[in-house]
């Protein structure tokens, strides 16, 4: 019963129909299926072995036989459409679509096919942050493949003309970087080579796509005169915002770690904050410490001893409550704030984190020091972070060069 009730959702389950007068011929059975490539439900009647009934009764059990026989084939997976198909769990719809219709249905050379088959393998070996990236990027594909009419092509029909054209999708529609873009080619040349193990000649689309050059534009750290206009509007108009910018600025939290820290992830006793692998950028568990002011703030102003551990720091509430606020709920927050206060578009709210790290290194603090409290694996990634945010700095240039 719980397996009809879930195909229900896709298929009109088998009926009867029996002639008005009671005659031995018209007799068929019928039922509905839905075809994801219309879009539509589509109807389908079965009448084999019917011609040979002599009576209605005769009629009545041939017409029960295959009722029973299409009703099984149905509920188990059987599409009409095409005996050869596969039937997969396709990654790239949504979850609300999921919900609706699932298993669903492809031809087994599609892109879609291989772009889900591609999200299976990854999945396997990558950490639920990183793999979302491979799955935002694939649905973006399919997207456009839908609208362009080419979802349902053979892999093999999908040409370098094709691959050029999702290309200048990206870059002019969607105005994206050059290295957002040379992200999406390595993911679809990863598709392509994935499905060489079942093609073997397929060749690929995207080999002769030149990669865009990666942006030079360096991290910019926010100047001290805005982050003092910013202290002086949020601490009277959004409180929590500015909670969320001392994070950042003291312990170099990144925003989508923020969004799912709970109290207990805060040792308000020890100063210190832990950053769990699950929800940090890098995969691996941290934990950082709480500069002694900012320690203070917490007890004092956002009180936030005083909830139940398992509360998310921030909210919709705007205080720390059972539900974590959205992926782009800081970012958002930030834009209206910097808009009303007629603050450059350069400036972001990731720009509190820069604006930490760039302080800390002037302070004195080692470069071994900067890397514990960022999460970097290695100390040249920290180097390389510094010297984007700082540039090149000389004592002589800036005191002992020769006037003119």
């Amino acid at each position: 019963m719980m397996n009809e009730t879930m195909r229900n959702k896709e298929i009109i389950l088998p009926k009867i129909y029996r002639p008005p007068d009671k005659s031995i011929s018209g007799w068929y059975v019928y039922f509905s299926v839905y075809n994801e490539f219309s879009d539509k439900m589509e109807r389908f009647k079965r009448t084999r072995g019917f011609t040979t009934c002599e009576t209605v009764e005769e009629c009545q059990k041939v017409a029960y036989k295959l009722k029973n026989k299409y009703t099984k084939k149905l509920i188990n997976g059987w599409t009409p459409f095409n005996d050869k198909s596969v039937i997969w769990k396709d990654n790239l719809v949504y979850h609300e679509v999921k919900k609706k219709r699932t298993p669903i249905r492809r031809s087994k050379k599609t892109i879609s096919f291989f772009c889900s088959k591609y999200l299976d393998e990854k999945k396997r070996i990558l950490s639920p942050a990183s793999y979302h990236k491979y799955v935002s990027e694939l649905r973006i594909f399919e997207k456009w493949l839908l609208n362009n009419k080419v979802d349902i092509i053979d892999i093999t029909l999908f040409d370098e003309e094709n691959a050029r054209n999702f290309i200048n999708y990206l870059h002019y529609n969607k105005e994206l970087k050059g290295s957002t873009i040379n992200n999406y080619l390595i993911t679809l040349q990863g598709v392509w080579n994935a499905a060489k193990k079942n093609i073997k000649l397929l060749s690929s689309p995207w080999d002769d796509i030149n990669r865009f050059p990666k942006s030079t534009m360096p991290q910019r750290p926010l100047k001290q005169g805005i982050i003092a206009v910013l202290k002086n509007y949020l601490e009277e108009n959004d409180p929590q915002l500015w909670l969320a910018a001392q994070f950042m600025y003291y312990c170099f939290i990144r925003p989508k770690e923020l969004r799912f820290m709970k109290i207990k992830h805060l040792d308000l006793f020890e100063g210190k904050a832990t950053v769990f692998a699950d929800i940090a950028k890098t995969d691996k568990t941290r934990t950082v410490e709480i500069h002694n002011s900012f320690l203070t703030v917490l007890w004092s102003k956002y009180r936030l001893n005083d909830y139940p551990e398992e509360y998310y720091i921030f909210s919709t509430k705007r205080e720390p409550s059972t539900q974590p606020v959205g992926k782009n709920y800081f970012w958002s927050r930030f834009n209206v704030v910097r808009k009303r206060l007629n603050i450059p578009n350069d400036y972001k709210f990731y720009g509190f984190k820069h604006t930490g790290a760039v302080r800390a290194i002037k302070a004195g603090a080692n470069i071994k020091e900067i890397q514990g409290q960022m999460g970097h694996s290695s100390i040249e990634t920290t180097d390389e972070y510094i010297k984007s945010m700082v540039g090149y700095e000389s004592e002589f240039f800036k005191k002992d060069m020769p006037t003119i």
